[in-house]
């Protein structure tokens, strides 16, 4: 077996994205896993090894065994029975020790190497976690990590996984005796539990639209379910269109219209009116929808059709908010980077670096959080990698590299719910020293500047100092700047020009830069 030695955490471990989708059969270059006998041999020899750090049980010598032996496996490249079973041992570790992250972390790395089942492995990891949480942080944490892994069951429809995951959140929400978490994750239970059903029923009836694609009742199916528990108006509106339900039909008609530039008021006013005798399945998107037109169309309005659409608009905000929906933006963010109607705030720091960066998905998103590292006791920042919110979940940036001498372990930093980030506080000189984000709530239009919270503060002291963003407009991306290996000099948000309410607060001055 090649060499087992300790080294840290290379680069590729630091900077990578955790929640790897397996790859497809075609074309899988991922190895088998081992024959029994060999890995129990491997086992054994790892125990050896190790024989100290098994023997310790406490929570912090847990995570470090966990770490230690993902380090192995970077370094045990000549040996496949020995990095699967570092894998599993770095996984186990880390489960029994409630670290989500770190045992999710080591999953992935197993799926990404090995042809394993990811979404079946993630749902025992995740299990296994459950029953090693121990604190309320560590739970909060563990909660954030299960509705990761759940993007990836859902992107493929695996709604079996999908369920077990977000039910394997709401059991650390509970441990982690945050009320706000616990209720966001029941809805979040209840919505999956919902397309689940669905997703069983409607089976038929995309079978038969092959066939018969006219057919009103296969129709009306599969336009429910695209529109209603999928959230995915483009395609499900045509089908509700050609559907046997005439209400549901006149909606989507009047939906197209108001998409086309037509009366908005009055696709908000169809959906409004179906809510309010909607089945529970139905009812949260259809109010999502109908924030979504009235949101569109309250500027235009006025006297007494302004107040009505200003009232249902907060009336609404609670049903929108606990779907996660923010007022179904999507289509205005995608347009604007489009169109790059966008707004690149002021660069603070990387005085030395002459490259630029950017990073703005064309797909539309939300910033709504980092992943990263420290160096030197947290001095500076390691790595940064941006964390946005799309229309079909979260995902993950590139990592920029600021400094990767003893990096310290990844940490997340993330928005709770409902909330994104306004504005970054950032500090540097000739380069890049410290960074914090800033969240605000979101709103119907924006970002409310009034109800905001600061993220923990990341790096050091040195340099001049600024905050940028903080106007009400929602951070679409980042850019900065670079030097030709690629490390990172300064971040600096890139955000709207267009859904901000302007009758809200000003820009945020910016603190005055220190000599």
């Amino acid at each position: 077996m090649g060499k087992l030695r300790f080294a840290m955490l290379s680069l590729s471990l630091i900077g990578m994205i955790f929640l790897v989708s397996a790859p497809s059969s075609q074309g899988d270059e991922r190895a088998a896993v081992p024959p029994t006998a060999d890995l129990a041999k491997a086992e054994a020899l790892i125990k050896d090894i190790f024989k100290a750090e098994y023997a310790k049980t406490k929570t912090a010598d847990r995570v470090a065994l966990a770490v230690k032996l993902l380090e192995q496996f970077d370094e045990s490249k000549d040996d496949q029975a020995a990095r699967y079973v570092l894998l599993r041992e770095s996984r186990d570790a880390a489960a029994k020790a409630g670290d989500a992250d770190m045992a999710m972390r080591a999953l992935d790395l197993m799926v990404k190497t090995f042809k394993v089942d990811a979404n079946e492995l993630r749902l025992a990891t995740a299990n296994q976690v459950v029953a090693g949480l121990t604190t309320p942080a560590s739970a909060l944490a563990a909660v954030d990590v299960f509705l990761n892994a759940l993007e990836d069951a859902k992107a493929v429809d695996d709604w079996k996984t999908a369920l077990g995951l977000v039910k394997a959140a709401d059991a650390a929400a509970v441990k982690s005796k945050s009320a706000t978490s616990a209720t966001a994750i029941r809805a979040k239970v209840k919505e999956i539990e919902f397309i689940k059903a669905e997703s069983e029923k409607v089976k038929p009836s995309f079978a038969a639209l092959k066939t018969t694609p006219d057919d009103p009742a296969a129709n009306l199916a599969v336009g429910r379910y695209l529109c209603f528990a999928r959230q995915d108006w483009d395609a499900g509106l045509a089908h509700l269109a050609k559907g046997s339900d005439e209400k549901l039909k006149e909606a989507a008609a009047k939906d197209v219209k108001a998409a086309g530039g037509a009366d908005k008021l009055t696709a908000g006013d169809a959906w409004y009116d179906l809510s309010a005798k909607a089945d529970a399945g139905a009812k949260p998107a259809m109010q999502g929808r109908a924030m979504h037109w009235y949101s569109e169309a309250v500027d235009s309005q006025t006297g007494l059709n302004k107040t009505k659409i200003e009232k249902r608009i907060e009336e609404l905000k609670t049903a929108v908010e606990t779907k996660g929906d923010k007022g179904m933006i999507w289509s205005t963010i995608k347009n604007a980077v489009a169109d790059k109607d966008l707004k690149e705030w002021e660069i603070v720091g990387g005085g030395f670096f002459k490259e630029t960066y950017d990073e703005i998905p064309k797909e539309g998103a939300i910033l709504i959080g980092f992943v990263y590292t420290t160096v030197q006791n947290g001095k500076y920042p390691g790595s940064v990698q941006p964390i946005f919110l799309t229309a079909k979940g979260e995902v993950k940036g590139r990592s920029y590299i600021n400094n990767d001498r003893n990096a310290s372990p990844v940490q997340t930093v993330k928005a709770k719910p409902g909330y994104a980030v306004g504005a970054i506080y950032t500090r540097g000189g000739g380069g890049f020293d410290a960074f914090q984000p800033i969240f605000m709530k979101m709103s119907g239009k924006g970002l409310d500047t009034s109800d905001k919270y600061d993220g923990p503060m990341i790096g050091g002291t040195g340099g001049g100092e600024g905050t940028l963003g903080g106007d009400g407009n929602l951070i679409v991306g980042i850019h900065g700047k670079t030097n030709a290996k690629g490390q990172m000099g300064s971040i600096s948000p890139v955000s709207l020009k267009v859904i901000a309410d302007t009758t809200g607060p000003g820009p945020k001055k910016k603190k005055k830069l220190k000599q």
